[in-house]
This record gives structure tokens, sequence and C-alpha cells, in this order.
């Protein structure tokens, strides 16, 4: 097999692996109709059951099975998520039901950042990598077990950012990593 090189306008790294995905938004010239975990979209607007979703990968992380666990069981204490996983799991859309979705949340749901995989909400973030959505009671250890991580150390804000970020998803995290942080006298 012979590979030849032809430079385009997006893309002059001959390199394959290294470029990333086009985001699936509408300012995107190759934005897709389909909604993440319901099938396809048909001429009438309405979506056909399927089992596919088109992302590249789901983040994997450390943290220990229980977080996750009892992450299945705090979504319907949580107003937001609560809503989102009923969202979800209808076959056609309820506006009513959106309208109750605050932000940030309405925002991301209305992107399609959201979808469900054995009952765990992600969020799909940049480059369609997926993010397991978690609510105010798991914050805490997530951001502890991010920032002094037992085998490297204490970590720094840039650090536990970078931990977080491919771990887990709540909206404003990255405001709150910065505020669990800052009273850190080592950081």
């Amino acid at each position: 097999m012979t590979m030849i090189l032809k430079e385009g306008k997006s893309h002059t790294n001959a390199d394959a692996l290294s470029r990333w995905p086009l985001d699936d938004r509408k300012k995107n010239f190759k934005f897709s109709e389909w909604v993440p975990g319901s099938g396809t979209l048909d001429s009438g607007n309405t979506y056909s059951e399927g089992t596919e979703t088109p992302i590249l990968g789901i983040s994997s992380s450390e943290l220990h099975k229980e977080v996750f666990s009892s992450g299945l069981k705090s979504y319907a204490k949580h107003k937001q998520c609560g809503r989102l996983l009923k969202l979800l799991q209808q076959k056609y859309r309820s506006p009513e039901l959106e309208s109750r979705l605050e932000e940030p949340w309405l925002r991301a749901y209305k992107d399609n950042m959201f979808f469900l995989i054995d009952g765990l909400l992600y969020h799909r973030e940049k480059h369609t990598s997926a993010l397991t959505v978690v609510e105010r009671d798991h914050i805490s250890p997530i951001l502890q077990e991010c920032h002094y991580f037992p085998y490297m150390g204490h970590m720094s804000e840039d650090r536990t950012k970078e931990r977080v970020a491919s771990t887990a998803w709540w909206p404003k995290w990255e405001t709150e990593v910065g505020e669990y942080i800052n009273p850190c006298e080592r950081c």
C-alpha cells in the first residue's frame, strides 16, 4: 500500500493520528442532524430506534467503581439529572420537560451533548470524547482523588484540571477546581 499526502486547507499535517475530528455542531460544515443514542432522523423529524453512538472514546479513570455505581442512584436526587434522564429515555421530544431544564444543562441538551449508556449519563466534550456526568455529592471525592493522587503526589491546579477534565463533567467544573485548590498551601 502506498500513501500519498495531498495537502488540504484544514490539515497540512500528514500524521492522521494527530488530527482531531471536527465537533458536531451546526456551525460545522459536516454537521449531522443525528442525535446520539437515539438512532436516525427521518424526513418527518422522527428518530428511529438505534444503539450506535458516534463518539471516539469514553473516558476511563482511576476512580473507584463505587463512585460510578452511586452516581446511578444519585441522578434521581438531582433535578437536572433526573429531567435529563427522562428526556433521553423518551422516544419523542418533550418541549414541556425541556423547558424545565436550567442553564447550562438546557444549552448542552439542545446541542446534543448528553446521552445514556447503561443508565449512566454522559456529556460529550470537544472532539467527541464523553465523560460521566456527576452530581453534587460526588464532586468532592473526585476533586480529592484528582488533586491528591497517591502515586504521583500532590497536583497543581493545572494538573488537577487535566485529571478532572478526563474523569467527569458537571457545570462550572473548572471554577470549582480553582476554588478547591485556592486554599491549598502547597499549590
